[in-house]
């Protein structure tokens, strides 16, 4: 009885040895602005785990990956029939089988168990593409599982280790992946890595539906196919700093010129009542509008100037920023600006679009380099005015009122941003930072 046993050990090893080929992810990419389906330009897949990276380009938005490898070996001219691995395998109570059809036409599938005797067998007209199917497998060890198209046959070996399970097995349709999309060819991708456990940034690029372009990035360690879908916002991150971790927020970062500045208003440190006072106590004090919580995590903090300053007067100092960047000085403000055409266009090309934060019309607003403006209002001498409008500090202090340091302001009546050099420490406004 033990010899038997042993036995049945080392044969189940040699199967998983021969048919456990290295199973493959096919993950797929769409992408969306708010609720409308919005075109693709690119993605960026960044192996953050191995250190590489590749491209697809529109139309090529599904990317086929197999352990150890940069795609499971897909055929690069995309002409022949293929059936790939299934996965998981071996396969216990569930295993998902794909196949690829090089144009449209009947497909037919028989499943058999070592003795040839049929398990499954099913007819049906499907389109070029990749098509998924899902396998409950019955408990025969090992079965083969091929199929037929336009004179062509492929076939895979599936080892099935559940000996408990009572079924005759069954085979279900799941997905197609779209005729418009196709997959990353091996070719293309052969310097990239990937096995499983890999961590994936995944940077979509893409116009929003107002023709601005916008950037998505989402993050993943995929085990099974998958379906990502972008929502895209208005913008491009900075090279290498996508995104931005500090006092337990994330921020999104926007390349603007030159420039890598954060793409939301600064909102760290505890916040106080609007009766309150911020004071030089090693902590980070702020006003949230109308003294809600909430208006700090749409809009952002409002913050004095010593405060955000932290009470240093040198222009470009850190202050409240995260480590490796500072608080934005009059002349970067102004790099800013004139980068974007000067100050009669610039506001609108920084105002986030729309009127779910800004007053109607929000008349020029494109946002077309992604900044984002917010109308985050002030805190003047303790009252809450100006909702409608964003205020900006720099960290430049007014050279004849050294008590006084310049802002800007921007509105949603026009397309204008406004310089002014009067903010003092009685008036509480909006932070952006800016990269070293």
């Amino acid at each position: 009885m033990r010899i038997r046993t042993i036995l049945t050990l080392i044969m189940l090893a040699l199967m998983v040895s021969a048919f456990g080929q290295n199973p493959y992810l096919i993950l797929t990419f769409t992408a969306v602005d708010d609720t409308t389906n919005v075109q693709i330009d690119s993605i960026k897949v960044m192996n953050r785990t191995q250190h590489c990276d590749t491209v697809l380009y529109w139309p090529d938005t599904v990317l086929i990956l197999g352990s150890q490898f940069g795609t499971s070996e897909f055929n690069e001219t995309g002409k022949e029939l293929q059936v790939f691995q299934n996965y998981p395998n071996p396969a216990t109570d569930h295993t998902t089988i794909s196949i690829y059809i090089p144009e449209k036409d009947e497909l037919g599938i028989i499943i058999t168990d070592v003795m040839g005797r049929v398990i499954v067998k099913s007819e049906r007209v499907l389109d070029r593409g990749i098509h998924v199917f899902g396998y409950l497998p019955a408990n025969t060890g090992i079965s083969f599982f091929t199929v037929f198209w336009r004179g062509e046959t492929s076939s895979i070996s599936i080892l099935c280790t559940a000996s408990e399970l009572q079924r005759i097995g069954s085979l279900y349709y799941e997905r197609s992946i779209p005729t418009s999309l196709s997959p990353k060819s091996c070719g293309a991708i052969e310097n990239f890595i990937f096995s499983f456990g890999d961590t994936l940034r995944y940077t979509a690029y893409a116009k929003t539906v107002n023709e601005v372009n916008g950037s998505d990035v989402i993050e993943d360690a995929p085990q099974t196919h998958e379906t990502y879908k972008f929502d895209i916002t208005e913008g491009i991150p900075c090279h290498g700093t996508h995104t931005v971790n500090y006092g337990g927020q994330v921020y999104n970062t926007v390349q603007i010129g030159s420039q890598c500045w954060l793409k939301e208003n600064l909102n760290v440190g505890t916040m106080l009542d609007s009766l309150e006072n911020a004071t030089d106590n090693g902590i980070i004090e702020k006003y949230c509008y109308r003294d809600q919580m909430d208006n700090c995590i749409i809009y952002g903090g409002l913050y004095h100037w010593d405060e955000m300053m932290q009470y240093s007067t040198q222009a470009s100092t850190q202050g409240i920023c995260p480590p490796g960047w500072h608080l934005p000085s009059l002349e970067e403000w102004l790099m800013l600006i004139e980068y974007l055409g000067g100050e009669e266009v610039a506001g609108g090309k920084m105002r986030e679009t729309g009127t779910t934060h800004w007053n109607p019309p929000n008349t020029c607003a494109t946002n077309i380099s992604g900044f984002t403006a917010l109308p985050g209002g002030t805190i003047t001498f303790g009252l809450f005015i100006w909702a409608e409008y964003g205020l900006y500090a720099t960290s430049t202090e007014h050279l004849w009122f050294p008590v006084e340091a310049f802002w800007f302001m921007l509105g949603s009546n026009g397309c204008h941003i406004a310089l002014n050099d009067n903010q003092g420490n009685s008036q509480g406004i909006s932070v952006r930072c800016v990269k070293e």
